[in-house]
Protein backbone atom coordinates (compact mmCIF):
# COMPACT_ATOMS: atom_id res chain seq x y z
CA UNK A 1 0.00 0.00 0.00
CA UNK A 2 1.31 3.48 -1.09
CA UNK A 3 1.37 6.13 1.75
CA UNK A 4 1.65 10.33 0.85
CA UNK A 5 2.32 11.76 4.46
CA UNK A 6 1.44 15.46 3.46
CA UNK A 7 2.62 18.44 5.71
CA UNK A 8 2.43 21.92 5.27
CA UNK A 9 6.04 23.06 5.80
CA UNK A 10 9.57 21.21 6.11
CA UNK A 11 10.69 23.14 8.47
CA UNK A 12 11.82 22.28 12.21
CA UNK A 13 9.04 21.55 14.19
CA UNK A 14 7.07 19.08 16.10
CA UNK A 15 4.61 18.35 13.72
CA UNK A 16 7.03 17.94 11.37
CA UNK A 17 9.00 15.70 13.59
CA UNK A 18 6.22 13.53 14.45
CA UNK A 19 5.53 13.21 10.49
CA UNK A 20 9.21 11.79 10.25
CA UNK A 21 8.74 9.68 12.95
CA UNK A 22 5.59 8.02 11.29
CA UNK A 23 7.32 7.84 8.14
CA UNK A 24 10.49 5.71 9.34
CA UNK A 25 8.53 3.70 11.35
CA UNK A 26 5.63 2.76 8.43
CA UNK A 27 8.73 2.21 6.03
CA UNK A 28 10.81 -0.26 9.34
CA UNK A 29 7.53 -2.23 8.40
CA UNK A 30 7.59 -2.79 5.36
CA UNK A 31 5.32 0.11 4.08
CA UNK A 32 5.94 1.96 0.45
CA UNK A 33 5.77 5.45 2.14
CA UNK A 34 7.04 9.31 1.46
CA UNK A 35 5.93 12.34 2.84
CA UNK A 36 5.07 15.72 0.53
CA UNK A 37 5.36 19.50 2.04
CA UNK A 38 5.88 22.98 0.79
CA UNK A 39 9.11 25.29 2.22
CA UNK A 40 11.73 24.35 4.79
CA UNK A 41 15.02 21.83 5.04
CA UNK A 42 14.52 19.97 8.04
CA UNK A 43 12.37 16.96 6.21
CA UNK A 44 14.34 17.36 3.43
CA UNK A 45 17.63 16.75 4.62
CA UNK A 46 16.19 13.62 7.30
CA UNK A 47 14.02 11.80 5.11
CA UNK A 48 17.81 12.26 2.75
CA UNK A 49 19.95 10.79 5.28
CA UNK A 50 16.89 7.85 5.75
CA UNK A 51 16.29 6.53 2.28
CA UNK A 52 12.58 8.04 2.40
CA UNK A 53 10.88 9.63 -0.75
CA UNK A 54 10.08 12.79 -0.52
CA UNK A 55 8.12 15.46 -2.93
CA UNK A 56 8.11 19.54 -2.43
CA UNK A 57 5.14 21.30 -3.55
CA UNK A 58 5.65 24.54 -5.20
CA UNK A 59 1.91 25.65 -4.18
CA UNK A 60 2.29 24.14 -0.29
CA UNK A 61 2.15 27.07 1.89
CA UNK A 62 0.40 28.50 5.21
CA UNK A 63 -1.99 30.53 3.79
CA UNK A 64 -5.58 31.12 3.29
CA UNK A 65 -4.81 32.88 -0.54
CA UNK A 66 -7.60 31.39 -2.70
CA UNK A 67 -5.55 31.35 -5.38
CA UNK A 68 -2.81 29.91 -4.04
CA UNK A 69 -4.58 27.09 -2.08
CA UNK A 70 -6.79 26.73 -5.75
CA UNK A 71 -3.27 26.13 -7.32
CA UNK A 72 -2.31 23.55 -4.80
CA UNK A 73 -5.26 21.69 -5.04
CA UNK A 74 -4.70 21.23 -8.91
CA UNK A 75 -1.14 20.47 -8.48
CA UNK A 76 -1.34 17.70 -5.83
CA UNK A 77 -4.19 16.06 -8.00
CA UNK A 78 -1.67 16.02 -11.19
CA UNK A 79 0.69 14.28 -8.83
CA UNK A 80 -1.70 11.96 -7.56
CA UNK A 81 -2.96 11.15 -11.24
CA UNK A 82 0.40 9.91 -12.05
CA UNK A 83 1.79 8.39 -8.74
CA UNK A 84 -0.84 6.14 -7.73
CA UNK A 85 -0.78 6.71 -4.32
CA UNK A 86 -3.88 4.73 -2.18
CA UNK A 87 -3.69 6.88 0.79
CA UNK A 88 -3.12 10.19 1.16
CA UNK A 89 -2.55 11.48 5.30
CA UNK A 90 -2.80 14.92 5.67
CA UNK A 91 -1.10 16.37 8.90
CA UNK A 92 -1.67 20.48 8.47
CA UNK A 93 -4.43 22.46 7.67
CA UNK A 94 -3.22 23.88 4.64
CA UNK A 95 -2.63 20.04 3.59
CA UNK A 96 -6.32 19.87 4.15
CA UNK A 97 -7.12 21.27 0.50
CA UNK A 98 -5.45 17.98 -0.68
CA UNK A 99 -8.38 16.09 0.05
CA UNK A 100 -10.47 18.30 -2.24
CA UNK A 101 -7.70 17.80 -4.90
CA UNK A 102 -7.78 13.52 -4.49
CA UNK A 103 -11.46 13.31 -4.49
CA UNK A 104 -11.54 14.48 -7.69
CA UNK A 105 -9.68 11.77 -9.12
CA UNK A 106 -11.61 8.69 -9.57
CA UNK A 107 -10.83 6.23 -8.06
CA UNK A 108 -8.92 8.78 -5.27
CA UNK A 109 -6.88 7.57 -2.30
CA UNK A 110 -8.37 7.38 0.91
CA UNK A 111 -7.95 10.74 2.44
CA UNK A 112 -6.85 10.38 6.29
CA UNK A 113 -6.65 13.93 8.27
CA UNK A 114 -4.61 13.95 11.96
CA UNK A 115 -5.35 16.80 14.00
CA UNK A 116 -1.61 17.67 15.11
CA UNK A 117 -3.62 20.02 17.80
CA UNK A 118 -6.64 22.37 17.51
CA UNK A 119 -4.43 25.21 16.98
CA UNK A 120 -6.45 28.38 16.33
CA UNK A 121 -9.77 26.45 17.12
CA UNK A 122 -8.64 26.09 20.58
CA UNK A 123 -10.60 28.12 23.17
CA UNK A 124 -7.12 29.73 24.23
CA UNK A 125 -6.66 31.22 20.50
CA UNK A 126 -6.58 35.01 20.92
CA UNK A 127 -8.59 35.95 17.96
CA UNK A 128 -12.32 35.02 18.09
CA UNK A 129 -12.67 35.67 14.62
CA UNK A 130 -9.90 34.21 13.03
CA UNK A 131 -10.99 31.03 14.77
CA UNK A 132 -14.43 31.75 13.41
CA UNK A 133 -13.21 31.59 9.63
CA UNK A 134 -11.35 28.83 10.56
CA UNK A 135 -13.74 26.61 11.59
CA UNK A 136 -15.90 27.09 8.48
CA UNK A 137 -12.79 26.12 6.55
CA UNK A 138 -12.24 22.96 8.14
CA UNK A 139 -15.88 22.09 8.22
CA UNK A 140 -16.00 22.29 4.45
CA UNK A 141 -12.54 20.28 3.92
CA UNK A 142 -13.20 17.86 6.44
CA UNK A 143 -16.18 16.67 4.13
CA UNK A 144 -13.63 14.97 1.59
CA UNK A 145 -12.16 13.18 4.79
CA UNK A 146 -12.52 9.69 5.10
CA UNK A 147 -11.20 9.26 8.48
CA UNK A 148 -10.21 11.96 11.07
CA UNK A 149 -7.40 11.27 13.80
CA UNK A 150 -7.12 13.01 17.10
CA UNK A 151 -3.77 12.75 19.05
CA UNK A 152 -5.05 13.98 21.93
CA UNK A 153 -8.82 12.39 23.46
CA UNK A 154 -9.39 16.27 24.57
CA UNK A 155 -8.98 17.68 21.39
CA UNK A 156 -11.27 15.28 20.18
CA UNK A 157 -13.68 15.84 22.60
CA UNK A 158 -13.23 19.21 21.70
CA UNK A 159 -13.45 19.22 18.26
CA UNK A 160 -16.82 17.37 18.83
CA UNK A 161 -18.33 20.19 20.26
CA UNK A 162 -17.45 22.27 17.22
CA UNK A 163 -19.46 19.03 14.97
CA UNK A 164 -15.67 18.65 13.48
CA UNK A 165 -15.09 15.34 14.83
CA UNK A 166 -17.10 12.71 12.34
CA UNK A 167 -16.08 9.05 11.59
CA UNK A 168 -13.12 10.11 14.30
CA UNK A 169 -10.61 8.33 16.76
CA UNK A 170 -7.45 8.47 19.12
CA UNK A 171 -3.96 7.74 18.12
CA UNK A 172 -1.07 8.47 20.18
CA UNK A 173 2.08 10.24 19.05
CA UNK A 174 4.81 7.93 19.57
CA UNK A 175 8.48 8.54 20.28
CA UNK A 176 11.35 5.49 19.94
CA UNK A 177 11.92 3.66 22.94
CA UNK A 178 14.15 3.06 24.87
CA UNK A 179 15.59 6.71 23.87
CA UNK A 180 18.90 7.34 22.31
CA UNK A 181 21.36 10.05 22.93
CA UNK A 182 23.85 11.58 25.05
CA UNK A 183 23.86 11.33 28.54
CA UNK A 184 23.98 13.81 31.08
CA UNK A 185 28.03 14.89 30.45
CA UNK A 186 28.30 14.72 27.13
CA UNK A 187 24.83 16.92 26.70
CA UNK A 188 26.08 19.53 29.03
CA UNK A 189 29.66 19.51 27.66
CA UNK A 190 27.65 19.70 23.90
CA UNK A 191 25.27 22.78 25.43
CA UNK A 192 28.20 24.48 26.79
CA UNK A 193 30.50 24.82 23.02
CA UNK A 194 27.20 26.37 21.91
CA UNK A 195 26.16 28.72 24.39
CA UNK A 196 29.22 29.06 26.50
CA UNK A 197 30.32 27.52 29.65
CA UNK A 198 29.49 29.99 32.12
CA UNK A 199 26.19 29.00 31.46
CA UNK A 200 26.19 25.37 31.97
CA UNK A 201 29.07 24.19 35.08
CA UNK A 202 28.05 24.16 37.99
CA UNK A 203 24.59 25.69 36.96
CA UNK A 204 21.07 23.77 37.34
CA UNK A 205 19.18 24.19 34.23
CA UNK A 206 15.74 24.85 33.40
CA UNK A 207 15.03 23.95 29.99
CA UNK A 208 12.26 23.96 27.47
CA UNK A 209 12.31 23.16 23.96
CA UNK A 210 9.28 24.48 21.66
CA UNK A 211 8.51 27.32 18.52
CA UNK A 212 8.82 31.30 19.73
CA UNK A 213 5.09 31.26 18.75
CA UNK A 214 1.60 32.91 20.66
CA UNK A 215 0.84 29.15 21.50
CA UNK A 216 3.80 28.38 23.49
CA UNK A 217 3.73 31.47 25.89
CA UNK A 218 7.24 32.29 26.62
CA UNK A 219 6.53 36.10 26.88
CA UNK A 220 4.90 35.17 29.77
CA UNK A 221 7.28 33.36 31.27
CA UNK A 222 9.58 35.95 31.01
CA UNK A 223 7.64 37.95 32.75
CA UNK A 224 6.81 35.46 35.68
CA UNK A 225 10.78 35.29 35.94
CA UNK A 226 11.36 39.01 36.15
CA UNK A 227 8.16 39.18 38.67
CA UNK A 228 9.96 36.29 40.85
CA UNK A 229 13.29 37.39 42.84
CA UNK A 230 13.21 33.80 44.95
CA UNK A 231 14.88 31.66 42.24
CA UNK A 232 18.19 30.53 43.02
CA UNK A 233 21.36 32.51 41.72
CA UNK A 234 23.05 29.64 40.41
CA UNK A 235 19.44 28.47 38.43
CA UNK A 236 19.83 29.08 34.28
CA UNK A 237 16.75 28.60 31.82
CA UNK A 238 17.59 27.98 28.29
CA UNK A 239 15.12 27.85 25.58
CA UNK A 240 15.85 26.16 22.75
CA UNK A 241 13.80 26.81 19.15
CA UNK A 242 13.00 29.56 16.93
CA UNK A 243 9.97 31.18 15.42
CA UNK A 244 8.08 34.42 14.76
CA UNK A 245 8.57 36.11 18.25
CA UNK A 246 12.03 35.57 18.71
CA UNK A 247 13.68 38.74 18.39
CA UNK A 248 10.60 39.97 20.54
CA UNK A 249 11.41 38.03 22.97
CA UNK A 250 15.40 38.63 23.29
CA UNK A 251 14.17 41.85 23.57
CA UNK A 252 11.93 41.71 26.30
CA UNK A 253 14.61 39.61 28.15
CA UNK A 254 16.75 42.40 27.81
CA UNK A 255 14.44 44.52 28.83
CA UNK A 256 13.59 43.00 31.95
CA UNK A 257 17.42 42.17 32.68
CA UNK A 258 17.32 38.59 32.55
CA UNK A 259 20.20 38.23 29.68
CA UNK A 260 22.24 36.13 32.95
CA UNK A 261 19.28 33.86 33.53
CA UNK A 262 17.36 33.27 30.35
CA UNK A 263 19.54 32.19 27.33
CA UNK A 264 17.71 31.51 23.96
CA UNK A 265 20.38 28.81 21.50
CA UNK A 266 17.98 29.45 18.64
CA UNK A 267 16.69 26.58 16.51
CA UNK A 268 18.72 23.49 16.96
CA UNK A 269 18.61 20.25 15.06
CA UNK A 270 17.42 17.23 16.77
CA UNK A 271 16.96 19.33 19.95
CA UNK A 272 16.02 16.45 21.93
CA UNK A 273 19.74 15.32 22.40
CA UNK A 274 20.05 18.08 24.33
CA UNK A 275 17.27 17.35 26.99
CA UNK A 276 19.75 14.95 29.20
CA UNK A 277 21.64 18.41 30.58
CA UNK A 278 18.14 19.67 31.83
CA UNK A 279 17.61 19.16 35.52
CA UNK A 280 13.80 20.35 35.06
CA UNK A 281 11.87 20.59 32.07
CA UNK A 282 9.27 23.70 32.04
CA UNK A 283 6.68 24.03 29.25
CA UNK A 284 4.41 26.88 29.28
CA UNK A 285 2.06 26.60 26.58
CA UNK A 286 -1.88 28.37 26.05
CA UNK A 287 -2.71 25.46 24.18
CA UNK A 288 -1.29 22.28 22.96
CA UNK A 289 -2.53 18.57 20.68
CA UNK A 290 0.17 16.34 22.29
CA UNK A 291 3.49 18.15 22.53
CA UNK A 292 6.24 15.99 21.47
CA UNK A 293 8.38 17.61 23.51
CA UNK A 294 6.84 16.74 26.41
CA UNK A 295 6.78 12.99 25.01
CA UNK A 296 10.65 13.34 25.12
CA UNK A 297 10.97 14.64 27.89
CA UNK A 298 9.17 11.45 29.42
CA UNK A 299 11.14 9.63 27.46
CA UNK A 300 14.82 10.72 29.06
CA UNK A 301 13.03 10.51 32.89
CA UNK A 302 12.97 14.37 33.26
CA UNK A 303 11.00 16.19 36.47
CA UNK A 304 8.71 18.28 34.08
CA UNK A 305 6.28 21.51 35.14
CA UNK A 306 3.38 22.17 32.70
CA UNK A 307 1.03 24.41 32.17
CA UNK A 308 -2.76 23.11 33.11
CA UNK A 309 -4.26 22.70 29.76
CA UNK A 310 -6.30 19.32 29.31
CA UNK A 311 -4.32 17.85 26.79
CA UNK A 312 -0.82 18.58 29.29
CA UNK A 313 -2.98 16.30 32.00
CA UNK A 314 -3.71 14.02 29.27
CA UNK A 315 0.01 13.61 28.02
CA UNK A 316 1.36 13.95 31.73
CA UNK A 317 -1.17 11.96 33.86
CA UNK A 318 0.94 12.06 37.28
CA UNK A 319 3.71 12.18 35.87
CA UNK A 320 4.46 15.81 36.16
CA UNK A 321 4.03 18.67 38.27
CA UNK A 322 1.13 21.59 36.76
CA UNK A 323 0.72 25.32 37.11
CA UNK A 324 -2.16 26.76 36.29
CA UNK A 325 -2.23 28.62 32.93
CA UNK A 326 -0.41 32.80 34.06
CA UNK A 327 -0.56 31.74 37.18
CA UNK A 328 3.18 33.12 38.09
CA UNK A 329 3.50 32.53 41.95
CA UNK A 330 2.49 28.85 41.51
CA UNK A 331 5.10 28.32 38.49
CA UNK A 332 8.24 29.88 40.48
CA UNK A 333 7.17 27.72 43.66
CA UNK A 334 7.04 24.68 41.38
CA UNK A 335 10.33 25.06 40.14
CA UNK A 336 11.94 25.93 43.76
CA UNK A 337 10.00 22.87 45.24
CA UNK A 338 12.29 20.82 42.83
CA UNK A 339 14.86 22.89 42.65
CA UNK A 340 15.19 22.13 46.83
CA UNK A 341 13.81 18.34 46.85
CA UNK A 342 16.16 15.58 44.84
CA UNK A 343 13.65 13.17 46.22
CA UNK A 344 10.64 14.91 43.94
CA UNK A 345 12.93 15.08 40.99
CA UNK A 346 13.98 11.05 41.56
CA UNK A 347 9.98 10.55 42.01
CA UNK A 348 8.83 12.35 39.23
CA UNK A 349 11.71 10.62 36.97
CA UNK A 350 10.72 7.20 37.94
CA UNK A 351 7.28 7.99 37.17
CA UNK A 352 7.83 9.81 33.35
CA UNK A 353 9.76 6.58 32.92
CA UNK A 354 6.62 4.58 33.53
CA UNK A 355 4.54 6.92 31.22
CA UNK A 356 6.59 6.90 28.34
CA UNK A 357 6.23 3.29 28.17
CA UNK A 358 2.63 4.21 26.77
CA UNK A 359 3.90 6.10 23.75
CA UNK A 360 5.72 3.64 21.71
CA UNK A 361 6.06 4.62 18.62
CA UNK A 362 5.72 1.07 16.82
CA UNK A 363 1.99 1.21 18.88
CA UNK A 364 1.22 4.19 16.40
CA UNK A 365 2.85 3.03 13.66
CA UNK A 366 0.41 -0.76 14.02
CA UNK A 367 -2.48 1.70 14.81
CA UNK A 368 -2.08 3.93 11.46
CA UNK A 369 -1.19 0.49 9.57
CA UNK A 370 -4.49 -0.65 11.19
CA UNK A 371 -6.53 2.36 9.67
CA UNK A 372 -5.23 3.00 5.86
CA UNK A 373 -6.11 -1.22 5.66
CA UNK A 374 -9.84 -0.48 7.23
Amino acid sequence: MKVLLLITKGELGGAQQSVLVLATGLKARGGDVAVGFGEGWYLENELKKSGINFVKFKHLKRTLNPITNLLFIWELRRFLIKSNYQVLHCNSTNTLFAALGAKLIKPGPKVVFTWRGLSILDENYKNTLTRGVYKILFWLLLKFCDHQVFVSEVNQTAARKLNLAKNSRVIYNGVNLPREGWGKEEARAELAAIIGKEFVNNKFLVGSIGRLAYQKNYAWLLNALAQNKALPAEMVFLIIGDGPEELNLKNLATKLHLNDRVIFTGGIEKASRFLPAFDIFVLPSRYEGMSLTLLEALNVQLPIIASDIPPNRETLREAALFFGLNDSPGLVNQINHLAMNPSARIKLSQLAAERAKDFAVTTTVASYQKLYAS
